[in-house]
């Protein structure tokens, strides 16, 4: 109706004014942010390099640069306008602002570049040592002009479909679906169709270790993207009114998120197999942050923990299931972003209480309370509704 359309518009037109209280300070904690987002970049780089053999080094290094040059040229010139553009509202698609023309908020505009970054990036884990630059190219295109955006949109926008139920909305805080599941289903296709590396699987019943050739870059990789994960998660709201109480809490819970994970692999392999297996602990160590970022707002500290723990075990699940159907993912990027992303964002309708939160347009909106604090199956139906529309449309492409 023509009265449904204005308040759509009214909500989208103004959204940048009125819901920031001191938009200088909120400005300078997305430009903060956004030096800790963009330096994840270096940590995806060392991991993934120190998990290839020698030789397919510089190759894997150079893929991450243009991944990193294709990613933002598409998100600037499209991109952020399908995602955050409000010329013509609706629930599905953004539309406006493409090169930025008529939009001057420029933090706000290089920090959500970083996630949609971050989104292609973790594919090419899935996809080392056996694939040409021209796909990384093509999947960095595909997802930050379309796929990353549009999923965004949905879930960012206050107009968007997951966020219109009447008692309950869905909820991603920083990315657990938009970003970290969409790369790691691509990665998990990717990796599909790619084919195991030669002498991965070596006949039928054998699988064959093939070591990455520095365990120190993939630690240093780790202790970068775990510092990134702050500006990743925290930088989401801003700082203004009571904001930076909230950024507290996300730091917070991201870190206990990673402590649970790393903790959970740990013992396993410990009580389980009797050793210790340092890169499958640091890969813990990353589960438990992707589980957080969906939620890291609006659970209380402990269930960080109990998620980030889950997530331990989800990983190694997942991880043994790869092997078991013969998908070689060197990196282990789709059980560490594309499961633990889900686990992480269906986790939030069980552990969610009942608190504001800020939202990618970095207005404040109330959350309804989880299943475990007297919020029934509707927040869960919706927590799973969403992951499973973010999953099928990433899988269509």
């Amino acid at each position: 109706t023509l009265h449904g359309a204005s308040v759509i518009t009214e909500l989208m037109t103004h959204h940048f004014e009125h819901c920031s209280s001191d938009p200088d300070l909120d400005n300078g904690w997305y430009l903060t942010s956004t030096l800790g987002v963009f330096y994840m970049q270096a940590g995806f780089t060392m991991i993934e390099a120190g998990s290839v053999r020698a030789k397919n080094t510089k190759s894997i290094i150079f893929k991450n640069i243009a991944v990193l040059l294709v990613s933002e040229l598409c998100f600037w010139a499209v991109g952020f306008a399908l995602a955050y553009g409000d010329q013509h509202p609706n629930p599905f698609i953004g539309f406006g602002y493409f090169f930025l023309i008529g939009f001057s908020d420029y933090a706000y505009f290089i920090y959500h570049s970083g996630g949609a970054n971050i989104a292609s990036t973790i594919v090419s884990g899935s996809l080392a040592e056996r694939t040409q630059i021209i796909a990384h190219i093509a999947y960095s295109i595909i997802i930050c002009c379309i796929v990353q955006p549009l999923a965004a949109h949905w879930i960012q926008s206050p107009v968007g479909w997951l966020r219109r139920f009447p008692k309950a909305s869905f909820i991603d805080v920083s990315g657990g679906t938009t970003i970290h599941m969409i790369g790691g289903t691509f990665g998990f296709v990717g990796a599909i169709f790619a084919g195991p590396r030669k002498g991965r699987f070596s006949t039928e019943f054998e699988t064959q270790i093939l070591m990455g050739h520095s365990f120190p870059l993939i630690t240093l990789g780790v202790s970068i993207l775990w510092y990134g994960w702050f500006s990743l998660n925290g930088g989401m709201i801003g700082l203004s009114g009571t904001r930076s109480q909230q950024v507290g809490k996300i730091v917070l819970n991201t870190v206990l998120a990673a402590l649970g994970g790393g903790i959970s692999v740990l013992i396993y392999y410990r009580v389980i197999k009797s050793c210790f297996s340092a890169k499958e602990v640091v890969n813990g160590i990353l589960a438990g942050l992707v589980s957080a970022s969906a939620s890291c707002s609006v659970i209380e500290p402990w269930s960080a923990f109990v998620i980030g723990i889950g997530a331990g075990v989800v990983y190694m699940i997942a991880s043994w299931w790869l092997i078991l159907v013969r998908i070689d993912d060197p990196l282990n990027t789709s059980p560490i972003h594309l499961v633990c992303g889900a686990y992480g964002t269906i986790c939030t309708g069980l552990f969610a209480s009942d608190a504001p939160i800020f939202d990618g347009f970095n207005c404040q909106r109330t959350v309804h309370s989880g299943l475990f604090y007297g919020g029934g199956l509707l927040p869960l139906g919706v927590q799973i509704l969403g992951t499973m529309a973010v999953l099928i449309w990433s899988l269509g492409w």
